[in-house]
């Protein structure tokens, strides 16, 4: 008599991790389908008695009433119904697919006992091989008769064993041989390293990976130190991140900017002594004095970090057209930081005069003055707007010229650059000054700079035009182009 096995409710989420046969949780896949360990054994012990699918089942009336009982899940009905009653569960098995034919016989299980048996006795065997080798030296290995030497005979006789297999059987297993075979072929013994040795190269490998560590623990606080990735977060200058960028901001000002300018003054444009004063010409000035201008821009720049963050192809875009138009930004600024004798400012006028032409000296005069007026003499902020105007995607005077430049097609990384720039200018003028002074030092930044633009185009058309000045304005397009480490 055969009996249903009823079902209720829908299938969990996790069923695909389910016995087929009973509900519970499975462990693989057992005589062709996904069973648990309880059933897999009740089908081994059970898959050829077929007497057990005639039983009736213990349980039918208590299965009909769980069709009734709704508050009973699918799985409590598999349990009570199928691992209850053997008949149900036999007979469930080979309905969802479990084959009696990959069910070991006695006989199958008894060869499957002896090849286990046969694997352990073999490894243990290779384990108390492995520990004589250990135990025993190079001179006693080569005093070891070889255990296979009946086997290598056997194998000279047998033609049909190829050469592979003799050498597994006779060398690979002997370790005589196999010591005698290395030293052979010419196997050096003074090329393996001692105990002491391997203890240094260990001390070695280990302290190259601290080194390694190191740099690259170093290489993520460069980055992080970067100005853009640090500062777009932080609305006040409570960080100490944001004032360490201020000061290496002035440190770098000084030590490379004004030492560099003071350096170039003293050795190449003031190279003479004051007795000879008068008798200099003036007009060796113009390549000299906007050459130590650039060299002492082009230093301070190239010791940001977050110039060398940028890819080589955009630093060097960078300085081929942003360079050259902060020559006098920065002149103002060299002038407000450095002393310069009577006759050195008289030599600084007569070249500047023979740059622009009278006309446009008046407008240069006229600049240098708004800027006294009106420029900033806090040193952070005029620094920092430097750099500002460095970071922009072009800032350059010769967009009609026959070689107008090209515009770069890839600006993310420079716009993150500058914004990161113009928000710590931003917080620092906050701090200090306040909303509305915030304001009116910048405005008044962007008035005077606008009007050193205006005469800087001036500059540059009289430097491409003038046939004196041309040397000039070659030299300083080269000089733009080269490394920091090559102009120094």
């Amino acid at each position: 008599m055969t009996s249903r096995i009823h079902y209720c409710g829908q299938k969990s989420p996790n069923s695909t991790n389910r016995c087929v046969i009973c509900g519970s949780k499975s462990i693989g896949i057992n005589f062709g389908v996904l069973t648990c360990a309880p059933c897999k054994a009740f089908f081994r012990r059970n898959a050829r008695r077929k007497e057990l699918l005639e039983l009736p089942c213990r349980y039918r009336d208590f299965s009909a009433l769980m069709v009734n009982n709704h508050a009973m899940n699918e799985r409590t009905m598999r349990y009570l119904q199928i691992r209850r009653c053997s008949s149900c569960r036999l007979r469930r098995c080979f309905d969802m697919g479990m084959k009696e034919e990959l069910v070991r016989t006695e006989e199958e299980n008894e060869r499957h006992k002896q090849l286990v048996d046969l694997n352990r006795k073999r490894r243990d065997l290779l384990k108390q091989q492995l520990l004589e080798i250990k135990e025993l030296s190079t001179p006693q290995l080569f005093e070891l008769p070889c255990r296979y030497r009946d086997l290598s005979a056997s194998m000279i006789n047998n033609h049909e064993m190829n050469e592979r297999t003799m050498r597994y059987l006779q060398i690979r297993r002997c370790s005589s041989c196999r010591l005698r075979r290395c030293f052979h072929v010419g196997m050096k013994e003074d090329l393996v390293r001692t105990d002491e040795e391997n203890e240094r190269h260990k001390q070695l490998i280990d302290l190259n990976r601290k080194r390694r560590d190191l740099l690259k623990q170093q290489l993520l606080e460069i980055k992080e130190l970067s100005i853009p990735q640090n500062i777009l977060g932080d609305n006040y200058l409570s960080n100490d991140i944001d004032w360490r960028h201020l000061s290496n901001i002035v440190y770098a000002y000084e030590s490379c900017c004004i030492k560099t300018y003071l350096r170039q003054r003293s050795s190449v444009i003031f190279n003479r002594t004051t007795q000879s004063s008068n008798e200099q010409p003036y007009n060796i000035y113009p390549t000299t004095i906007t050459m130590s201008i650039v060299l002492a821009v082009s230093s301070f720049l190239k010791t940001l970090p977050a110039y060398y963050s940028l890819p080589r192809s955009t630093r060097k875009y960078l300085c081929k057209t942003n360079i050259r138009p902060l020559i006098f930004p920065n002149l103002h600024e060299l002038n407000q930081s450095c002393y310069a004798e009577p006759w050195q400012v008289n030599a600084y006028n007569k070249t500047w005069q023979l740059v622009c032409g009278a006309q446009l000296y008046e407008e240069f005069d006229k600049a240098e003055r708004m800027a006294e007026k009106s420029w900033t003499t806090d040193p952070i902020v005029a620094r920092l707007f430097i750099i500002i105007l460095f970071f922009s995607t072009p800032l350059h005077y010769h967009d009609d010229s026959p070689t107008p430049t090209k515009i770069l097609k890839k600006k993310q990384a420079i716009l993150q650059t500058q914004n990161g720039y113009i928000t710590l200018l931003w917080k620092y003028l906050t701090h200090r000054y306040g909303s509305e002074g915030s304001v009116r030092i910048y405005l008044n930044l962007v008035h005077v700079y606008m009007k050193m633009q205006e005469v800087g185009y001036g500059m540059y058309m009289q430097l491409t035009t003038q046939k004196d000045l041309v040397p000039t304005h070659e030299t300083l397009s080269k000089l733009v182009t080269l490394d920091i480490n090559d102009t120094q």
